[in-house]
C-alpha cells in the first residue's frame, strides 16, 4: 500500500471536501447497478449482522489487511432473480455513530456478477475506488489522524489503485474492524461467499504506534431466522469468515 504520501499529498492539494474533478475526490456513488439507491449503511457493531474480528480500547489510526476476491454465488435454494450480495470491508470505528470504512462488495443476479470497492465515513456519502473482479488480489487500508482520513485499495493483481483523502471531523476510532456483511439494500440477499480470508491484518494505535494482531479479537458470526450461517476464526494475522448457509 501507498500511505507514506497520503499527508503531504492531501496537504498539497489544500482540500476540505470532495471535488469530482479531483482525481483523489471521486464523485460519491449513488446507485449500484441493477441494486438501485444504496442505503445508508448502520454505523454500530451489529451482532448478528457482521461475521467478522473487532479489536478495541485503543484509539486506532491506521488499519489493513490483505485479500482474494472471493465470488458472490446463489446460495443452495436461493433465489437467482435476487441480487446476492456481500459486503467485506476493513475500519475503524467507535460509540459515536460515525465509522471510517474501505472495502468491496460483490453481488450476482439473473447471472450477471458485478464487483465494486468503495469508501465512506458513516454515516455520509460512498465513493467508488478501484476496478476489481473475482480473483483479483487486493490490499485495502485506511488511516484518519486527527480529522484527516485517508485510504487507498491497490488492486495487485491489475497494478491499479483508488484512493481517496480528505477532512471528516469528528471520528471515533476506539474499535478496529475486519467485517463480512449482508449489502442492506431492500430485495436483497445474502450471496454465499464460500470462504473469505482477510490475511496481514494490522492495527495500529494512536500516541505508540503500537501494532496490535487479532489474535484476542472478538469474533461475529451473521445468522438468518436465528441460524447461525457463518463460521469465523482467526490467528494472529488472519481473520477467515466462511459461508456454512
Amino acid at each position: 500500500m501507498k500511505f507514506s504520501n497520503a499527508v503531504s499529498i492531501s496537504i498539497l492539494f489544500g482540500l476540505s471536501s470532495p471535488l469530482p474533478s479531483d482525481p483523489f475526490h471521486p464523485p460519491p456513488i449513488t446507485n449500484f447497478d441493477y441494486i438501485g439507491s444504496l442505503p445508508a449503511a448502520n454505523v454500530s457493531v451489529e451482532e448478528n449482522l457482521w461475521a467478522g474480528a473487532i479489536i478495541d480500547k485503543e484509539p486506532f489510526y491506521w488499519v489493513g489487511a490483505k485479500l482474494r476476491v472471493p465470488a458472490a454465488k446463489v446460495p443452495l435454494g436461493g433465489n437467482a432473480s435476487l441480487a446476492n450480495c456481500f459486503t467485506m470491508w476493513t475500519g475503524v470505528g467507535g460509540d459515536c455513530n460515525t465509522m471510517l470504512q474501505v472495502g468491496l462488495t460483490a453481488c450476482i443476479k439473473d447471472g450477471k456478477p458485478i464487483y465494486r470497492t468503495w469508501t465512506s465515513v458513516n454515516p455520509g456519502p460512498v465513493y467508488k475506488l478501484v476496478d476489481i473482479k473475482e480473483g483479483d488480489e487486493i490490499t485495502m487500508g485506511a488511516i484518519t489522524v486527527g480529522d484527516f482520513v485517508s485510504v487507498e485499495i491497490d488492486n495487485l493483481t491489475t497494478g491499479k489503485n483508488g484512493s481517496y483523502h480528505h477532512y471528516e471531523g469528528v471520528l471515533c476510532r476506539h474499535k478496529a474492524l475486519w467485517m463480512v456483511q449482508p449489502y442492506s439494500a431492500v430485495g436483497c440477499a445474502l450471496a454465499d461467499f464460500s470462504t473469505v480470508a482477510f490475511t496481514d491484518t494490522f492495527a495500529e494505535a494512536a500516541g505508540d504506534n503500537k501494532i496490535y494482531t487479532i489474535s484476542n479479537a472478538t469474533l461475529f458470526e451473521i445468522k438468518e431466522d436465528n441460524e447461525q450461517v457463518t463460521k469465523t476464526s482467526n490467528t494472529d494475522t488472519v481473520v477467515v469468515v466462511e459461508y456454512t448457509g
